[in-house]
């Protein structure tokens, strides 16, 4: 019915249109069941699901501190997981750990690694003459994995931006720059 009301009156607002809808529902019986039914069925869900929604509880603030505990506890946790990642599993440009690396290849990627290059001949696999502790205490802690120096991140290749580095080891010739 409404839809017919819609149809001859395009456009109309819901102020014009409801007057003519209500003197067509008063007029039949079974319309005026029909809206009221749907009404009442509508009414009662939307009552059911909002009785049933319980209103959230407030957070003492013994709860409210001991979350945050936990939330420190986790973070903690969390960094000593971090400090304890060695140097040697560090996660090169190429995809493979530091210890599945040349020197040569250390060399060329160049920062911090640069000095760890140094240490041996470019053939020789890094994880086959360092050890963790000797290679964590001559470069110290290092930054995320860096980018493929050979493409700079790019689909060509390009030459890589000035880095600075520092090196412990009397060997590597590092210095700061």
């Amino acid at each position: 019915m409404l839809r017919r009301i819609m149809r001859w009156m395009p456009g109309a607002a819901e102020e014009d249109t409801w007057p003519i809808f209500l003197a067509e529902v008063l007029k039949d019986d079974e319309m005026r069941d029909a809206c009221l039914r749907w009404f009442h069925v509508n009414a009662r869900n939307r009552l059911e699901r909002h009785a049933l929604v319980e209103p959230p509880a407030k957070r003492t603030a013994a709860q409210a501190r001991q979350a945050r505990e936990e939330k420190h506890a986790r973070a903690a946790d969390r960094m000593a997981r971090v400090d304890a990642v060695m140097i040697l599993d560090h996660v090169m440009p190429n995809g493979k750990p530091l210890r599945d690396c040349t020197f040569g290849y250390a060399r060329e990627v160049g920062g911090d690694f640069m000095c760890i290059g140094r240490m041996g001949r470019p053939d020789q696999i890094v994880g086959e003459v360092l050890t963790d502790q000797r290679a964590d205490a001559m470069v110290g802690e290092i930054g995320p994995d860096l980018p493929d120096k050979k493409t700079n991140g790019a689909a060509v290749r390009v030459a890589p931006p000035a880095r600075q580095y520092r090196c412990s080891h009397p060997a590597g010739g590092g210095q700061a720059v």
